[in-house]
């Protein structure tokens, strides 16, 4: 059986990688739909591509 200090620790592990998964989650998330609105729009992709929208590269 684990004590208290175990079973907290053992939570804040937890957590961190639920917290860590989620971060990466909604980052992967954004990443792809601006880079799919990117392609729908007509915008070339540039150096900023995680940028998305917010920093299109100009039209020659």
């Amino acid at each position: 059986m684990i004590n208290v200090y175990e079973a907290q620790a053992a939570n804040k592990r937890k957590s961190a990688l639920i917290i860590g998964l989620f971060i990466l989650f909604v980052t992967v998330s954004v990443y792809v739909i601006s880079q799919a609105m990117g392609v729908y729009f007509g915008y070339e992709p540039g150096g900023l591509g995680v940028a998305g929208l917010a920093l299109p590269s100009p039209k020659t």
